[in-house]
């Protein structure tokens, strides 16, 4: 919920790292596209990468 309160108040666009995240994903989340290109993966972490956009 906090993350969710956060996204709605933040301007936009902006890009939104989420990195060793558990939690359900956030409804404001799903409005943003996710990074489609692929990263070298790094040792013990995993992320996704979302860009939200103005009309998002």
């Amino acid at each position: 919920m906090v993350l969710e309160n956060t996204l709605k108040q933040l301007p936009k666009p902006y890009d939104l790292w989420l990195v060793n995240f558990h939690a359900p994903i956030a409804e404001e989340v799903k409005k943003c596209l996710p990074e489609t290109k692929l990263f070298i993966p790094v040792n013990g972490y995993n992320y996704k990468i979302y860009h939200c956009q103005n009309n998002s």
